[in-house]
């Protein structure tokens, strides 16, 4: 049976049934479509153009959802288009994901992350702020190159370190001490800069220790090595301008400067110096003038009578090892020598010096008994 078309176009008012497979060939020759009889395949070289959507199977693909997937750059996120994967299975530049779990067995690059449980094998890798709005829970180790920002505190373990703690290091200067701040040692493990330390235990220096300001200590002091002592010093309840002390047990007590200092003074004296042996050294007694009626005083070690004939002078208290001389000057004569009350010399209540100029040396047995020596 022969087939006649017309050449041009061809308008049928029915249905076009074709028993083998349909072409449309070019002016060359060439098919540019064509539908397969026995798969129903459509095949073209041109472009598909249509209105609305396209029908696959039972789903249905809108020209808003085609849109989705228009003028995409693989592994480069877009406003409003489908995102994809590079070659390498990466993708950048995503804005802010909010989601449920999310699983990664590769190495993942986001902006700003928002969403429920992360897990994978393999990196999770932020570029840019990931906010968190649940507990962050790391069984493995954590590094972070930037700054950690977070409110109230850290938790490692049982321990929990808040804001205030934290601020105690804030702003530190190795060595020196800063007010409500933590004390650390310098490169040299010195710091400077600390006012009162105080402590119920031992304070040890095993070096040198410099003490500008004045040193109280108010129990026994035990030096084993030479002591030098630039400023004033107080041990228990005694002061003074140099050194004065209740107690002090040393191995030696060596002054500053050779034959520049004392060892008491006038008005304040040692009660008695236990000692082995002197070296050394002028021993110069104390002198006083005393007329009739007057009491020699009992730091006297030599003591002149200037004033009076048949005058009563009376001796200082007694104390064992006391020695003490009186001479009468050369005008002067028929003195009497009274003890003071409880004391007796040479057994007896006094002791009389009748001719001038003439002297005697006393020496106390014991706290009331003088005896001439």
């Amino acid at each position: 049976m022969a087939y006649k078309f017309q050449v041009g176009a061809a308008a049928l008012s029915g249905a076009l049934a074709q028993t083998g497979s349909l072409q449309i060939i070019d002016d060359d020759g060439s098919v540019m479509a064509s539908i397969a009889r026995d798969t129903g395949n459509f095949d073209t070289t041109g472009t598909i153009t249509c209105d609305d959507s396209i029908t696959i199977d039972s789903i249905t693909i809108t020209d808003t959802e085609l849109g989705y997937l228009d003028g995409l750059t693989l592994g480069t996120a877009a406003a409003s288009k489908v995102l994809t994967l590079d070659a390498s299975k990466n993708v950048a530049t995503i804005g802010t994901v909010g989601c449920g779990a999310i699983t990664s067995t590769g190495a993942s690059s986001y902006g700003t992350l928002t969403g429920g449980e992360i897990s994978g094998s393999g990196t999770l890798q932020i570029v840019g702020n990931a906010f968190l709005g649940g507990t962050l829970n790391v069984t493995g180790n954590a590094d972070f190159n930037g700054t950690i920002t977070c409110d109230d505190s850290i938790t490692i373990d049982a321990i929990t370190i808040t804001d205030t703690e934290f601020g105690y290091l804030d702003g530190l200067t190795l060595g020196t001490v800063a007010g409500s701040k933590v004390v650390t040692a310098d490169a040299n493990k010195d710091f400077s800069g600390h006012r009162n330390i105080s402590g119920s235990g031992t304070l040890q220096a095993v070096g040198n220790a410099f003490l500008g300001g004045t040193l109280n200590v108010t129990g026994a002091t035990t030096i084993a090595g030479a002591t030098s002592l630039n400023g004033a010093v107080t041990l228990g309840d005694a002061t003074g301008d140099d050194l004065t002390f209740t107690g002090l047990q040393a191995s030696n007590l060596v002054p500053k400067t050779d034959s520049t200092y004392d060892l008491g003074s006038n008005s304040n004296r040692y009660a008695n110096i236990y000692v082995d042996s002197i070296t050394g050294a002028t021993v110069a007694l104390t002198v006083e003038a005393r007329n009739g009626g007057q009491t020699i005083s009992s730091a006297t070690g030599f003591a002149l009578i200037t004033a009076g004939n048949g005058v009563t002078v009376t001796l200082p208290a007694a104390s064992a090892g006391k020695e003490l001389t009186v001479k009468l000057s050369s005008s002067i004569g028929d003195v009497i020598l009274n003890a003071a009350a409880g004391d007796l010399v040479e057994s007896q209540a006094s002791i009389r010096l009748q001719s001038t100029g003439s002297a005697v040396k006393l020496t106390a047995y014991d706290a009331q008994s003088w005896f001439v020596s």
